[in-house]
């Protein structure tokens, strides 16, 4: 591949998707951070990049686009991807996936929906669906703490902020996991995940069309109302820029929370230590949140594209090309964080990347960060002993989220 001329991988190729990288990615990690922080994968026709310096360096970097459906989209065949091309078009309006300045047009207005003073006013809902949800888990014996707990509540936060009628989270859930899986897929997988995550995204915007219908003949206190009104203003150009930007918020405050409860709770049980300490230390909870996200990131890669040829490191990297920046991998790396492979609710987690970094920062950080101290405090002060009930946690087969399968509990 013209990408390799003049580099040569000095690893050779390794799967990315076997049982034993999905169970420990950050053994392959470490090893690549050392010996080759740039690496091709033919496996998966990608940059990697590991070292915490080169992901920050790539995230300000003007020659690579935050644009990853593209290069997906050109792996594919020519008429697969004229198959394809509703997904592509709906995902390419996320602000996620724009440069400046449509970027910055539809960020400024999420920024103004989801303002710190805004996101406090949801910590009502929020308590309130952490009560209904932990008071069910107490009825019983034991729960499955990922499909009992950390699913439903971000998904029903966030449908609440945005305006999604009830009847329709199952579809929005179903939406997200759909387009996560397509993203996080080995290659073998590219054609049957994309054709379910385009039958899901088609079926959640028209589903939430009417919903911006409604919005418009009687208005409410949400983000698809705000997003109408800056339609009207000429801030947004289109409904389905309104349609797909409520999309990517589902997909940002539902996946990313749901692994960052479910991560955060695993380690917890893992690190009795810690739990301890933040049992006798309530303060230390702010902290704790930030190990978590730095220590088993929810996202563990922000995808971009190469707008040209240039040379990265000894890398020669080509326009066109995918390049994976792994933030798992950068907030695991031991030039920024001493003793990286050790949990440690009290250290200093300043520089992690689990939110990304610059005008990419994760719109819904504020929000992900208040529901997750929400949560912790609560179930902490309910309750004394939390149980694991199993030895090995089962994690899902994704390259783009750390994400568990399951997570069984039980209380005393």
């Amino acid at each position: 591949m013209d990408s390799l001329l003049a580099y040569k991988n000095a690893l050779p190729d390794i799967d990315l998707f076997c049982p034993t990288f999905q169970q420990d990615p950050y053994s392959l990690y470490a090893r690549l951070r050392e010996e080759q922080p740039v690496y091709w994968s033919e496996q998966i026709q990608a940059w990697i990049v590991t070292r915490h310096e080169d992901v920050l360096a790539a995230l300000h970097d003007q020659r690579i686009s935050a644009n990853r459906i593209v290069p997906r989209m050109q792996q594919l065949s020519p008429a697969l991807r004229k198959r394809f091309q509703p997904l592509e078009n709906i995902l390419s309006m996320w602000p996620l996936m724009l440069e400046r300045p449509t970027h910055t047009r539809l960020r400024a207005l999420i920024n103004k929906a989801m303002t710190p003073t805004i996101v406090k006013s949801f910590l009502p809902a929020i308590q309130r669906q952490v009560d209904v949800l932990l008071d069910a888990a107490f009825d019983h014996a034991g729960v499955d703490a990922i499909t009992e707990l950390a699913r439903p509540f971000p998904l029903n936060v966030v449908c609440e902020i945005i305006g999604a009628p009830h009847a329709g989270r199952d579809l929005l859930k179903q939406c997200a996991v759909d387009i996560v899986n397509f993203f996080g897929c080995p290659p073998h997988l590219y054609v049957e995940r994309a054709d379910a995550a385009m039958r899901s995204v088609i079926t959640t915007m028209e589903f939430l069309r009417e919903t911006v219908r409604q919005r418009r003949r009687a208005p409410e206190n949400d983000l698809i109302t705000a997003l109408i009104e800056a339609q009207e203003r000429n801030a947004v150009m289109s409904e389905d820029e309104v349609l797909a930007t409520c999309l990517m918020m589902v997909f940002a405050g539902f996946e990313t929370t749901t692994n960052l409860i479910g991560n955060g709770l695993l380690l917890l049980l893992q690190y009795p230590e810690e739990q301890q300490k933040l049992r006798e230390n309530p303060l230390l909870m702010r902290s704790a949140i930030s190990e978590m996200l730095r220590f088993e990131s929810p996202v563990q890669r922000l995808s971009r594209m190469a707008i040209e040829d240039f040379k990265f490191k000894e890398a020669n990297i080509r326009r066109g090309d995918l390049i994976f920046l792994m933030v798992a991998s950068a907030n695991r790396d031991e030039r920024v964080f001493g003793a990286a492979d050790r949990f440690d609710i009290a250290r200093d987690t300043k520089g992690h990347l689990a939110f990304g970094h610059s005008i990419h920062l994760c719109p819904g950080n504020t929000l992900a960060q208040l529901e997750a101290k929400v949560f912790f405090t609560e179930l902490i002060r309910r309750a004394p002993r939390i149980h694991l009930n199993t030895d090995m946690p089962e994690w899902q087969i994704n390259l783009s989220v750390r994400s568990l399968e399951q997570l069984p509990i039980s209380f005393s």
